[in-house]
């Protein structure tokens, strides 16, 4: 997958909104309360446990957040149904495939998956902002931390301080 100029801008766009959302809205398990669903929750365990500490690269970790992003563009397609607009499920199925695939007994290196994650992220915002019909901003946090994680931005600190919470 190539990275475009245009796809960037929404990844900075959105990885802005990631910075916003966090300090706004931080991982922890008291959030459970406050509306992150409870299969964002269960992914942000699964990922605290396989990722946290430098850990992102690793295969178990990968699948861990492929795993996520599965159950997360699942949902967003039946978001986008119940609000009318399967028109935008080809798009997210061919933007966001590579980005799920979790169950492979093939390795991929975390270049690949990084590349894959941040073209289905884009995707979603693009979605989002075409439609108005947003994703469920908790699980979604998931994979622009994944990016910014493996894309080695100092970021990655703030969001492995907190979720340290789910491990």
């Amino acid at each position: 997958m190539i990275i475009t100029r245009r796809s960037f801008r929404y990844f900075f766009m959105f990885t802005a909104f990631l910075g916003m959302a966090l300090s706004v809205f931080p991982i922890s398990q008291a959030n459970a309360k406050a509306g992150v669903s409870a299969i964002a929750m269960q992914h942000a365990k699964a990922v605290a446990n396989q990722c946290l500490d430098g850990q992102w690269a690793e295969q178990r970790c990968l699948r861990t957040v492929a795993k996520s992003n599965f159950d997360m563009v699942v949902q967003y397609a039946d978001t986008l149904h119940k609000a009318g607009r399967d028109d935008q499920h080809e798009l997210l199925k061919e933007n966001c495939a590579a980005a799920t695939v979790h169950d492979s007994s093939e390795d991929f290196p975390a270049y690949a998956h990084k590349s894959a994650y941040t073209e289905c992220a884009n995707t979603i915002a693009d979605i989002a902002e075409k439609t108005g019909t947003k994703p469920d901003q908790s699980h979604y946090q998931l994979i622009v931390g994944a990016v910014l994680c493996l894309s080695g931005d100092p970021r990655c600190q703030n969001i492995e301080n907190q979720m340290q919470a789910y491990k």
